[in-house]
């Protein structure tokens, strides 16, 4: 086992980011993607993790005590540390569900955590054609469509969920994301919600997403995938 497992910094329980499940958020540092309206800029970059395995038992210990029930892997984006799978394995032993928040941007990883991440939540940020506009970054598509592919056929259970940003994510591109997500069982779109923290002053001054956007996007939505549901997290 590693000295440290893969954790940057924790949040109090949560009731809202797992369903049917009293949560404890755990986030990790460093992302690939620079997406100029992300909330957790502060994890861009990878800081020394901050848990020893025996500090991580602890607060699952005491976690445990207030009911909680099930961990959620946050960021930054989890899967670009090698470790992830263990920590997650070590997770498990200690008898706690384990949701994933992904970008969906490294397959290979998304496959070895099939067989032990309970929930996958996979940020569909896009149509494919727009990752690199939206990301900032020159990802391949291909990841993005095999970690979709491999959700979708094979995890557990599983969410897609799209932050509707104002000028962005018009009609023309909230139909194809669903064409890109045919099949899926479970969709969620979500506000884009301005924050002074944000390093793209543009973001800044757009206003929050809507009601009435959120419902165009709904009823959109729900042409081609039944299960869409808008949630304001």
């Amino acid at each position: 086992m590693k000295k440290t497992p893969v954790v940057s910094s924790l949040l109090k329980e949560s009731t809202i980011d797992y369903a049917s499940h009293i949560t404890k958020l755990i986030f990790t540092s460093g992302c690939n993607f620079r997406c100029s309206y992300c909330h957790n800029s502060v994890l861009w970059e990878k800081r020394r993790n901050t848990l020893t395995y025996p500090q991580l038992t602890e607060m699952l210990d005491q976690a445990r005590e207030n009911w909680v029930d099930a961990i959620c892997i946050t960021g930054g984006e989890p899967t670009i540390h090698p470790d992830l799978a263990e920590m997650i394995r070590f997770i498990k032993q200690q008898n706690f569900m384990v949701k994933l928040d992904t970008n969906g941007s490294h397959p290979d990883m998304v496959e070895e955590l099939l067989e032990v991440v309970d929930y996958f939540a996979m940020d569909y940020k896009a149509s494919l054609e727009h990752y690199p506009k939206i990301t900032r970054v020159n990802i391949d598509p291909a990841l993005i469509r095999r970690s979709r592919d491999l959700i979708i056929q094979r995890s557990r259970d599983y969410e897609f969920r799209t932050t509707v940003v104002p000028g962005f994510h018009k009609p023309g591109e909230i139909r194809q994301i669903c064409r890109e997500l045919q099949g899926s069982k479970r969709v969620v779109f979500q506000p884009f919600v301005p924050k002074e923290e944000l390093l793209d002053n543009d973001y800044i001054r757009v206003k929050r997403t809507r009601k009435d956007l959120l419902e165009q996007v709904l009823t959109i939505a729900r042409k081609a995938l039944p299960e869409s549901e808008v949630i304001c997290r």
